[in-house]
């Protein structure tokens, strides 16, 4: 029982030194594939690295998750929240998602 404060700090300061606020390996994969990045390229209409919410109304999955999904609370997504929003839907309603995308094409 008196390595468990040793054990704790240990986490603690291992969590500090990997950054709290990282984006987690699995969401930057998923950001980083090209028909993710060419999805959001069709949504920001005006080239500017970011959706706004104006510009997320093209897509009604991406509106429902925008909020949660704008990390810095800037109002807009760039490609790693647009990532999160892309995966909260998918996390949220699969089957939804797959019928929606299979219809699209």
């Amino acid at each position: 029982m008196s390595d468990l404060p040793s054990l704790l700090l240990f986490f603690v300061a291992a969590a500090a030194h990997n950054g709290l606020n990282a984006t987690p390996a699995r969401l930057q994969a998923v950001a980083d594939t090209p028909v993710l990045s060419a999805e959001f390229a069709r949504l920001d209409a005006d080239g500017d690295g970011y959706i706004s919410r104006k510009e997320a109304l093209k897509d009604p999955e991406v509106v429902r998750t925008f909020r949660r999904a704008d990390a810095n609370k800037d109002g807009r997504l760039d490609l790693d929240e647009y990532a999160t929003a892309h995966t909260l839907s998918r996390a949220e309603r699969p089957t939804e998602y797959l019928k929606s995308r299979v219809a699209a094409k």
